[in-house]
């Protein structure tokens, strides 16, 4: 996955200085974000559970007959005692219809006690350990600016990650957008091969990467991780690299006196970052050096 060079932070002019002045960057746990369904979507399966649940008699039956090739060696124990159990009927004469009626039956409510299942699994894990950092591709959005950088008074922080100092924003990846749950996988395979390593990292991804369409003006990055020690809190606050500080873009209504101030911090704690001032000329916004 490539990276972005720049990733971008809005946020107060506050909250920046404090970050500046302790060289050290605020982590939330999605309890504290501004979208209420922020790591509460569960995924599902497609076909679905109930649906399959329908079709995994034939799905065993098929496999035991050599019609359908599955992993064996990876079925979990209750599918390979099913599949085994399935050959003895077959070998003992048991018909194909009849042996396919023994083994149906109606099917409901499975999807739902499986979200269940997996929200309280998710919970466990304990959300105000969770650390999230977001970041977002661009510096000129009208809308991040006005929903988190003071309508326009704040600033964007530009990181970049460095590879030779293994930095925290090369684990960035992007949130993607859906307007339905995630499908993590199929209901079929769920029966036959069982709550998987795979399933679960699937299943951990679909929760934290993945988004209402509704945010996706946002076009966020982010950078996940946990703290279980830090109980009783819902941010941390971590330590970066100077040079991780590429830029800092002032809003268009920001105070003229930040960027004195501001520039003195830079000059003596990051001196490579830049700094830039958004302007708006006809409509149209355009970043501007400040020397």
């Amino acid at each position: 996955m490539n990276i972005p060079n720049i990733l971008y932070k809005y946020t107060s002019s506050d909250t920046a200085r404090i970050m500046l002045n302790s060289g050290r960057l605020r982590w939330s746990s999605p309890l504290l974000f501004n979208d209420l369904a922020e790591f509460q979507r569960m995924p599902r399966f497609e076909p679905s559970l109930d649906e399959s649940l329908t079709k995994f008699p034939h799905v065993l039956l098929q496999a035991a007959l050599g019609e359908l090739v599955v992993r064996e060696v990876e079925l979990s124990n209750g599918s390979r005692l099913l599949l085994e159990m399935i050959r003895m009927l077959l070998k003992s004469g048991m018909d194909r219809e009849k042996l396919t009626n023994e083994l149906s039956h109606e099917a409901s409510g499975a999807d739902d006690r499986m979200s269940s299942v997996l929200r309280a699994a998710f919970d466990s894990l304990d959300l105000n350990t969770a650390r999230v950092f977001c970041l977002t591709t661009e510096y000129d959005n009208d809308v991040m600016w006005a929903h988190y950088a003071e309508q326009h008074t704040g600033v964007v922080l530009g990181f970049k990650h460095l590879p030779q100092l293994d930095t925290q924003f090369l684990a960035a990846r992007p949130v993607s957008y859906s307007v339905e749950p995630p499908i993590v996988g199929s209901g079929v395979e769920f029966l036959l091969y069982g709550d998987t390593a795979e399933l679960r990292k699937k299943t951990l991804d679909a929760v934290c990467f993945i988004k209402s369409l509704r945010w996706q003006y946002e076009n966020e990055w982010r950078v996940v991780t946990w703290r279980p020690e830090e109980t009783g809190k819902y941010h941390g606050d971590y330590k970066f690299y100077p040079e991780e500080l590429e830029s800092i873009c002032f809003g268009p209504r920001c105070d003229l006196s930040l960027y004195e101030e501001f520039r003195s911090m830079l000059s003596s704690r990051y001196p490579r970052c830049a700094l830039y001032k958004l302007e708006y000329e006809f409509g149209e916004s355009r970043r501007i050096a400040i020397r």
